[in-house]
């Protein structure tokens, strides 16, 4: 593998530098420094674990390769920091407890509060979801529920920000007609990072709605944090790690994967304003343990460690 040319050109790179250590992620950037690190003595490799790739893959063949090149990563590298707590328990089973650390997804939690406090006005009844549009994200669920939220809150929209020109994103939209909610239920698309914090902060709920699956156990998804950071009541399905903080700071509903709970869940927010002002503080308040500045120094401090004991 080392003489595949783009492989060749990394490590020809390291080589001709000094560097202290090597910071790879996701799985694949994981393998190529791996396979350099054999090239070259003394450069800790420290395998960044944001997810489990393979639970991606239904292909069975392709879902075994991947899980396989992942679980050789994470015993081969000289470290592994998990950005969520089920990635951290099984890395530290996967490695015998050998130099496995914990350190969460970060937002910008400053930038996101200064902007969202600046907005004076929102929009009461717009629900919003941020990320990927793929049968993981749950949409359909949220979706279905619109078809409840809409008989009783008829102002209610669904904004939805991402890529939805996908199979799945197609699906959806047909989806959509046929529950006469083309008017309700708006992709918007991508949009860049400030577009996508302006609409948080004028937005009123947040939502995952994630179904029941192995990549959502193992999901930390920071659009949660976000929607913290600007102030928005959360509505979650229980079936996520991020579920069981939304919970314990009562920063808004955890409910079951079922359109009407969900719905109900947000109907409540809609009627409430004490509840609404309630559950923003405790949103924020969540938010805030997740500073990407805090988090940021915390990583360095344990890559620096590993760089420290290799020379």
């Amino acid at each position: 593998l080392s003489s595949l040319p783009l492989t060749g050109l990394i490590c020809h790179k390291v080589k001709r530098r000094y560097y202290s250590a090597i910071l790879a992620t996701p799985f694949l950037s994981g393998l190529l420094a791996i396979l350099c690190k054999k090239e070259i003595d003394n450069i800790p490799v420290i395998y960044e674990d944001v997810d489990r790739f393979y639970d991606f893959f239904k292909e069975p063949v392709k879902k075994l390769i991947v899980k396989a090149l992942e679980s050789y990563i994470i015993k081969a590298s000289d470290a592994v920091i998990a950005v969520s707590p089920y990635l951290y328990i099984e890395d530290r089973y996967v490695r015998n407890n050998n130099k496995t650390f914990f350190v969460p997804n970060g937002i910008e939690y400053k930038k996101i509060r200064k902007i969202a406090s600046e907005k004076k006005i929102r929009d009461e009844f717009t629900i919003v979801y941020v990320g990927a549009i793929e049968w993981w994200s749950g949409l359909d669920l949220a979706i279905d529920s619109m078809a409840y939220i809409t008989k009783k809150a008829s102002k209610a929209r669904l904004i939805i920000i991402g890529e939805y020109r996908t199979p799945y994103g197609i699906k959806l939209l047909k989806r959509i007609k046929s529950l006469n909610l083309s008017d309700k239920v708006i992709f918007l698309g991508r949009r860049s990072y400030s577009e996508v914090i302006e609409l948080l902060s004028r937005s009123y709920v947040g939502i995952q709605p994630f179904p029941i699956s192995d990549v959502t156990l193992k999901a930390f998804p920071y659009k949660i944090l976000e929607y913290g950071a600007a102030g928005l009541p959360i509505v979650i399905t229980n079936v996520s790690i991020l579920a069981k903080f939304v919970e314990k700071y009562k920063a808004g509903f955890v409910v079951k994967p079922n359109p009407e709970e969900f719905a109900n869940a947000v109907l409540q927010i809609f009627s409430d304003k004490k509840l609404w002002l309630e559950l923003s503080a405790n949103s924020i308040k969540m938010a805030s343990l997740f500073d990407v500045e805090k988090l940021a120094r915390e990583e360095a401090n344990i890559i620096m460690n590993i760089a420290h004991l290799h020379t």
